[in-house]
Protein backbone atom coordinates (compact mmCIF):
# COMPACT_ATOMS: atom_id res chain seq x y z
CA UNK A 1 0.00 0.00 0.00
CA UNK A 2 1.03 3.42 -1.00
CA UNK A 3 3.12 5.38 1.98
CA UNK A 4 1.48 8.84 2.87
CA UNK A 5 4.48 11.55 3.30
CA UNK A 6 5.04 13.50 6.35
CA UNK A 7 3.65 16.21 4.67
CA UNK A 8 0.12 15.05 3.50
CA UNK A 9 -0.12 13.13 7.53
CA UNK A 10 0.53 16.90 9.00
CA UNK A 11 -2.51 17.84 6.69
CA UNK A 12 -4.59 15.31 6.77
CA UNK A 13 -6.26 15.53 10.52
CA UNK A 14 -8.94 14.27 12.69
CA UNK A 15 -11.67 16.93 12.75
CA UNK A 16 -12.36 17.62 16.47
CA UNK A 17 -8.84 15.86 17.66
CA UNK A 18 -9.70 15.90 21.43
CA UNK A 19 -13.70 15.06 21.20
CA UNK A 20 -12.53 11.78 19.33
CA UNK A 21 -9.50 10.33 21.36
CA UNK A 22 -10.64 11.59 24.58
CA UNK A 23 -14.28 12.27 24.96
CA UNK A 24 -15.76 9.70 22.48
CA UNK A 25 -13.61 6.96 23.83
CA UNK A 26 -14.92 7.62 27.04
CA UNK A 27 -18.43 7.09 26.06
CA UNK A 28 -17.66 4.10 23.68
CA UNK A 29 -16.06 2.21 26.51
CA UNK A 30 -18.83 3.03 28.89
CA UNK A 31 -21.64 2.22 27.23
CA UNK A 32 -20.89 -0.32 24.95
CA UNK A 33 -19.92 -2.07 28.47
CA UNK A 34 -23.90 -1.17 29.49
CA UNK A 35 -25.28 -2.21 26.45
CA UNK A 36 -23.30 -5.78 26.69
CA UNK A 37 -24.68 -6.19 29.89
CA UNK A 38 -28.37 -4.79 29.59
CA UNK A 39 -28.64 -6.87 25.99
CA UNK A 40 -27.30 -9.96 27.85
CA UNK A 41 -29.85 -11.84 27.23
CA UNK A 42 -30.93 -11.20 23.57
CA UNK A 43 -27.36 -12.14 23.07
CA UNK A 44 -27.61 -16.05 24.92
CA UNK A 45 -31.04 -16.24 22.75
CA UNK A 46 -29.55 -15.70 19.57
CA UNK A 47 -26.16 -17.38 20.34
CA UNK A 48 -29.09 -20.53 21.34
CA UNK A 49 -30.23 -20.45 18.07
CA UNK A 50 -27.16 -20.06 15.81
CA UNK A 51 -25.88 -22.72 17.53
CA UNK A 52 -28.73 -25.32 16.25
CA UNK A 53 -28.96 -23.26 12.76
CA UNK A 54 -24.98 -23.06 12.18
CA UNK A 55 -24.28 -26.59 13.45
CA UNK A 56 -22.29 -25.42 16.31
CA UNK A 57 -20.62 -21.83 14.93
CA UNK A 58 -22.88 -18.90 16.47
CA UNK A 59 -20.01 -15.94 15.70
CA UNK A 60 -17.79 -14.85 12.51
CA UNK A 61 -14.73 -13.67 13.29
CA UNK A 62 -12.96 -11.72 10.23
CA UNK A 63 -9.45 -9.39 10.09
CA UNK A 64 -10.67 -5.99 9.38
CA UNK A 65 -8.86 -2.89 8.85
CA UNK A 66 -9.15 -0.37 11.73
CA UNK A 67 -7.83 3.30 13.11
CA UNK A 68 -4.61 4.35 11.03
CA UNK A 69 -4.75 0.85 9.10
CA UNK A 70 -3.88 -1.29 11.81
CA UNK A 71 -6.18 -4.70 11.30
CA UNK A 72 -8.38 -5.87 14.02
CA UNK A 73 -10.23 -9.21 14.48
CA UNK A 74 -14.44 -8.02 14.07
CA UNK A 75 -16.66 -10.11 15.78
CA UNK A 76 -20.20 -10.81 14.32
CA UNK A 77 -23.14 -13.48 14.54
CA UNK A 78 -22.64 -15.42 11.63
CA UNK A 79 -26.08 -15.11 9.12
CA UNK A 80 -24.20 -16.62 5.99
CA UNK A 81 -23.46 -19.97 4.97
CA UNK A 82 -20.34 -21.66 5.94
CA UNK A 83 -19.33 -22.31 2.80
CA UNK A 84 -19.60 -18.80 1.97
CA UNK A 85 -15.98 -16.91 0.84
CA UNK A 86 -13.87 -15.76 3.89
CA UNK A 87 -13.19 -11.82 2.06
CA UNK A 88 -16.18 -10.23 0.07
CA UNK A 89 -16.98 -6.97 -0.52
CA UNK A 90 -20.38 -5.59 0.36
CA UNK A 91 -20.77 -5.03 -3.20
CA UNK A 92 -20.17 -8.37 -4.31
CA UNK A 93 -22.72 -9.99 -1.95
CA UNK A 94 -26.30 -10.99 -2.32
CA UNK A 95 -28.55 -11.80 0.05
CA UNK A 96 -30.80 -14.55 -0.80
CA UNK A 97 -33.94 -14.81 2.16
CA UNK A 98 -34.23 -18.81 0.79
CA UNK A 99 -30.14 -19.25 0.50
CA UNK A 100 -29.96 -18.44 4.54
CA UNK A 101 -32.88 -18.97 6.03
CA UNK A 102 -35.12 -16.74 7.89
CA UNK A 103 -34.02 -16.16 11.05
CA UNK A 104 -30.63 -15.34 9.75
CA UNK A 105 -31.92 -13.28 7.42
CA UNK A 106 -34.03 -11.13 9.57
CA UNK A 107 -30.66 -10.64 11.88
CA UNK A 108 -28.43 -9.28 9.00
CA UNK A 109 -31.43 -6.84 7.39
CA UNK A 110 -32.37 -6.03 10.96
CA UNK A 111 -28.57 -5.38 12.00
CA UNK A 112 -28.75 -7.22 14.97
CA UNK A 113 -25.86 -9.51 13.55
CA UNK A 114 -23.77 -6.70 14.03
CA UNK A 115 -24.42 -6.64 17.81
CA UNK A 116 -21.02 -8.72 18.69
CA UNK A 117 -19.12 -5.59 17.69
CA UNK A 118 -19.96 -4.18 21.01
CA UNK A 119 -16.99 -6.35 22.49
CA UNK A 120 -14.61 -4.58 19.37
CA UNK A 121 -15.96 -1.53 21.19
CA UNK A 122 -14.92 -2.19 24.83
CA UNK A 123 -11.68 -3.07 23.63
CA UNK A 124 -11.40 0.35 21.41
CA UNK A 125 -10.91 -1.49 18.19
CA UNK A 126 -14.26 0.55 16.81
CA UNK A 127 -16.53 3.52 17.96
CA UNK A 128 -20.06 3.13 18.14
CA UNK A 129 -19.74 6.60 15.44
CA UNK A 130 -17.59 5.82 12.06
CA UNK A 131 -16.77 4.44 8.72
CA UNK A 132 -17.87 1.12 8.59
CA UNK A 133 -14.65 -1.40 8.96
CA UNK A 134 -13.49 -2.43 5.46
CA UNK A 135 -11.50 -5.20 4.72
CA UNK A 136 -8.07 -5.55 3.37
CA UNK A 137 -9.81 -6.57 -0.30
CA UNK A 138 -11.53 -3.42 -0.57
CA UNK A 139 -8.57 -1.37 -1.76
CA UNK A 140 -10.21 1.55 -3.80
CA UNK A 141 -12.55 2.34 -0.50
CA UNK A 142 -9.06 2.30 1.57
CA UNK A 143 -7.32 4.57 -0.87
CA UNK A 144 -10.50 7.41 -0.77
CA UNK A 145 -10.59 7.30 3.05
CA UNK A 146 -6.67 7.48 2.85
CA UNK A 147 -7.35 10.65 0.88
CA UNK A 148 -10.12 12.33 3.22
CA UNK A 149 -8.62 11.39 6.61
CA UNK A 150 -11.30 8.89 7.51
CA UNK A 151 -8.47 6.48 7.88
CA UNK A 152 -7.76 8.28 11.52
CA UNK A 153 -11.19 7.22 12.48
CA UNK A 154 -11.53 4.36 14.52
CA UNK A 155 -14.44 2.44 12.17
CA UNK A 156 -17.93 2.76 14.02
CA UNK A 157 -21.03 0.25 14.21
CA UNK A 158 -23.12 2.58 12.37
CA UNK A 159 -22.10 6.16 10.18
CA UNK A 160 -23.16 8.78 7.88
CA UNK A 161 -23.02 6.49 5.26
CA UNK A 162 -24.88 3.84 6.78
CA UNK A 163 -27.46 6.34 7.58
CA UNK A 164 -27.56 7.05 4.10
CA UNK A 165 -27.17 3.55 2.16
CA UNK A 166 -30.82 3.64 1.15
CA UNK A 167 -29.66 5.73 -1.67
CA UNK A 168 -25.70 5.80 -2.13
CA UNK A 169 -24.06 2.41 -2.66
CA UNK A 170 -21.24 3.38 -4.54
CA UNK A 171 -17.68 3.29 -3.25
CA UNK A 172 -17.06 6.96 -4.05
CA UNK A 173 -19.85 8.21 -2.17
CA UNK A 174 -19.40 6.21 0.97
CA UNK A 175 -16.08 7.21 1.20
CA UNK A 176 -17.15 11.38 0.73
CA UNK A 177 -19.43 10.57 3.57
CA UNK A 178 -16.27 8.79 5.72
CA UNK A 179 -14.79 11.96 4.80
CA UNK A 180 -17.40 14.99 5.45
CA UNK A 181 -17.57 12.73 8.86
CA UNK A 182 -14.10 12.99 9.76
CA UNK A 183 -14.45 17.06 9.47
CA UNK A 184 -17.87 17.53 11.28
CA UNK A 185 -17.24 15.13 14.02
CA UNK A 186 -19.08 16.07 16.92
CA UNK A 187 -20.99 14.55 20.06
CA UNK A 188 -24.79 16.35 18.91
CA UNK A 189 -23.37 14.64 15.38
CA UNK A 190 -22.81 11.55 16.82
CA UNK A 191 -25.82 11.46 19.48
CA UNK A 192 -27.83 12.41 16.19
CA UNK A 193 -26.73 9.55 13.82
CA UNK A 194 -26.88 7.48 16.72
CA UNK A 195 -30.77 8.37 17.60
CA UNK A 196 -31.54 7.63 13.88
CA UNK A 197 -29.91 3.70 13.91
CA UNK A 198 -31.52 2.76 16.69
CA UNK A 199 -34.67 4.10 15.70
CA UNK A 200 -33.67 2.29 11.92
CA UNK A 201 -33.13 -1.12 13.93
CA UNK A 202 -36.28 -1.16 16.16
CA UNK A 203 -38.39 -0.13 13.05
CA UNK A 204 -36.80 -3.21 11.66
Amino acid sequence: MEKTTLSNRQSIRVGNYFYNYVIKRFFDFIFSLLSLIILSPLFLLITIVLLFQNKGHPCFAQTRVGANEKNFTLFKFRTLPISMPSYVTSEELIIDKKAIGGFRYFLRKSGLDELPQLLNIVKGDMSFIGPRPAISVDKDLLKLRKTNGSYLLRPGLTGLAQINSLRYFRIEEKAKFDGEYNKKISFLMDLKLLLKTISFVVRR
